[in-house]
């Protein structure tokens, strides 16, 4: 080989090798860029998910306070139901219970007044049969 293209490889070799460290320098640049690109993506949607989270448990934190008076307001009510049932219904085993009282009441004046009967015929009989 010649010293002339030697020398013409060398420059040849040398233009190559400074068009591959700008290929290189170029794309660690693109590179670079879309990292920082990436980055900036990333840092937004992290914002974005905490600013959901934050509006999510926001969301949960009215729920559960609206859930909470609904709740009171159910147990007052049921609270006005079980102090209101005692006046105004009466189980079946109370009404069979009082009930039998007042027919064994009713039967004990049934024979009373019976007795009374019986008593008074014997002394207006008595008397009439005197005169």
């Amino acid at each position: 080989m010649s010293p002339d293209a030697l020398t013409i490889i060398q420059i040849a070799t040398g233009i190559l090798m400074s068009l591959v460290l700008f290929v290189l320098r170029t794309q660690t640049k693109n590179i670079d860029k879309l990292r920082g690109d990436i980055n900036g993506v990333s840092a937004k949607v992290s914002r974005e998910v905490k600013d959901v989270r934050e509006e999510a448990r926001e969301e949960i934190k009215d729920l559960r306070k609206e859930m909470k008076e609904k709740d009171d307001d159910l147990q007052s009510s049921i609270m006005g139901i079980h102090r209101m049932l005692p006046r105004s219904y009466v189980l079946k085993e109370d009404y069979i219970r009082v009930m039998a009282s007042v027919d064994s009441k009713l039967d004990n004046l049934g024979n009373q007044l019976g007795q009374l009967t019986k008593d008074v015929h014997e002394v207006i009989g008595k008397e009439s049969g005197n005169e």
